[in-house]
């Protein structure tokens, strides 16, 4: 009887850890990110930040204007942080050269505009930091072709000695360059976003040429300008698809 009392526990407690199911891991698995496309417009602005020739002058400067631009980007992610990109962008945009002298008799001011089409093709490195920035690297390649369009615009009087005739050149466009671009991406939603950019030619840009001769003397004022141009830009993207969550 003894030994049957001591049995019927032990049994009973075999029983109960059969009867207990054991615990089973869940597998989670994330959806793999998906290749998407990014499309973007705004406006950039070609600046200066050198001087190839050297021989501007000090009455010569080099102007350009705010223009248009809109881009296609095409990305594979690599990982959960890491992307791939490349795509095409397309802006018109303007330079040339500014001509201002002043003196006690009078001053004058002319500015003098070519405008040309810039494609490039961007490709690098996208980076996500978190939910909302993005930061891209990458070098890319352009083709400008001038258009022939031609603009320019005086302002103040010719008098005395100030200059009076003025003769400015096309900038020489028809040219390939490359350099390196790098951008930020602030989602605002799961698809539209805020993009700023700014991409650094490698290349001399196109020559700008102008000669101003003065009306009560020989002496002329000549500038050449080939600049180093970096292009800043601002615009706003819309993804297909949206982010992924998962």
């Amino acid at each position: 009887m003894f030994g049957l009392s001591v049995l019927i526990p032990v049994a009973a407690a075999a029983q109960s850890r059969l009867d207990c199911p054991r615990p089973v891991r869940e597998r989670r698995y994330r959806i793999a990110p998906k290749p998407y496309l990014e499309l973007s417009a705004g406006f950039s602005r070609p600046l200066l930040y050198r001087n190839a020739a050297g021989n501007a002058g000090e009455n010569y400067s080099f102007v350009s204007r705010l223009t248009p631009y809109a881009a296609a980007m095409g990305y594979l992610p690599l990982s959960e942080r890491f992307s791939v990109f490349g795509g095409l962008g397309i802006t018109q945009t303007w330079q040339g050269l500014r001509f201002k002298y002043q003196d006690n008799d009078g001053a004058v001011e002319l500015r003098s505009y070519a405008g040309a089409t810039l494609l490039s093709v961007p490709f690098g490195l996208r980076y996500r930091s978190n939910e909302r920035l993005q930061l891209s690297a990458g070098p890319y390649i352009s083709y400008a072709s001038h258009n022939g369009e031609e603009s320019g615009t005086a302002s103040g009087s010719v008098s005395g000695s100030s200059s009076g005739a003025y003769s400015f050149l096309a900038p020489d466009y028809k040219a390939f360059n490359f350099g390196l671009r790098l951008a930020a991406d602030v989602a605002v939603t799961s698809a539209l976003g805020v993009s700023l950019s700014c991409a650094a030619d490698a290349l001399g840009s196109a020559s700008s040429s102008s000669t101003a001769l003065g009306t009560r003397s020989t002496q002329t004022y000549a500038g050449k300008m080939i600049p180093y141009l970096w292009h800043a830009a601002f615009g706003i993207s819309y993804r297909f698809p949206g982010r992924n969550t998962e």
